[in-house]
């Protein structure tokens, strides 16, 4: 199952990292206005 997240903030970064970890899905997509928000998030460069 793919999975869509719209928002990579704080919120949004944090679902899909819960989801990551439960193993839901087979594909977690981040979509944000902001380009850099979700490529720092998948790097781990956001607190």
């Amino acid at each position: 199952m793919k999975i869509g997240i719209v928002g990579a903030g704080q919120v949004g970064a944090t679902a899909a990292y819960a989801m990551m970890l439960r193993g839901v899905g087979s594909k977690i997509v981040l979509v944000e206005r902001n380009a850099e928000i979700p490529r720092e998030a998948a790097h781990g460069l956001r607190p």
